[in-house]
């Protein structure tokens, strides 16, 4: 209850604690895989334990009911933008990586290991950026529509800024501000993405999909890690910025904020 009560009176530094723990459980969990001989039994150890991790922080802090609103239809449909763009990404590199007879992939074991750790990162993303913060954030100030865009304005920064940490992997500190601009815009279009269906479940398919095709590369085969496809962004991204920021309006206007409004007293109602 002590928790609870630090999340409503305290949001934002509450919010930034909650990402700073999970980055912190991350780090922590690889330093001790650093310690370990190469074994792919260990790094399937550890994406579970990566995705045990911000459930147990969710159930912790008391947002288990999360996993359990919202329409899945509505969500879906709110985030079809993001869901057909990666989808054709991701068609377009594995065609590509197929079509080129030197690609050198992983075994069997190892694309399974990257498909999990795509979606590993879907549900721990969206369970701590969506779950517990854009929700604690939409019931502390979604009581009217400038309080909704605050928390969604908020949260997407939170989510865009927690990229920094990439450059501690070794990702290029240009290229981790790129992400971070980015990741910043993708946030802010999540959120409303959330906010307008409210289904934790539907926004960990579309951030997955969305991560297949910006990771396809270290997923499925041995020409680059992760820090190397962070590393191949370019400014050319940053086109989908304003796209991602007008979408995020579009999805927040005021035609359909009553809406908003009434999902976010719904999420408060199952928070009591």
């Amino acid at each position: 209850m002590k928790l609870k009560k630090c999340m409503r009176d305290y949001p934002i530094p509450a919010c930034i604690g909650v990402a700073a723990v999970s980055f912190l459980l991350l780090a922590a969990v690889s330093f001790l895989r650093k310690q370990l001989p190469e074994s792919i039994l260990i790094d399937y150890i550890r994406q579970f334990i990566n995705i045990l991790m911000p459930l147990a922080l969710a159930l912790i802090l008391g947002y288990g009911w999360a996993y359990k609103r919202g329409s899945f239809g509505k969500t879906l449909l709110a985030g079809l933008f993001a869901l057909i763009l990666f989808s054709f990404t991701f068609l377009t590199r594995a065609s590509e990586a197929i079509l080129n007879g030197e690609t050198s992939w992983k075994s069997a074991a190892g694309i399974l290991l990257g498909i999990i750790n795509i979606f590993g990162i879907g549900f721990r993303e969206e369970t701590i950026y969506r779950g517990i913060i854009a929700n604690n954030l939409g019931i502390a100030y979604g009581k009217y529509s400038r309080g909704v865009w605050k928390a969604v304005i908020i949260s997407g920064l939170i989510f865009g800024l927690a990229h920094l940490t990439n450059i501690i992997a070794g990702v290029n500190p240009l290229k981790a501000l790129i992400q971070v601009v980015s990741a910043c815009a993708i946030g802010i279009y999540l959120a409303a993405v959330y906010y307008r269906g409210g289904n934790l479940w539907t926004m960990m398919l579309i951030h997955s999909i969305t991560d297949a095709g910006g990771l396809f590369r270290s997923a499925f085969t041995n020409e680059a890690d992760k820090v190397g496809d962070i590393n191949n962004l370019s400014l050319n991204g940053l086109i989908m910025v304003p796209i991602y920021l007008a979408l995020a309006i579009f999805l927040l206007r005021k035609k359909k904020m009553d809406a908003v409004l009434d999902n976010l007293k719904q999420a408060a109602e199952c928070d009591q």
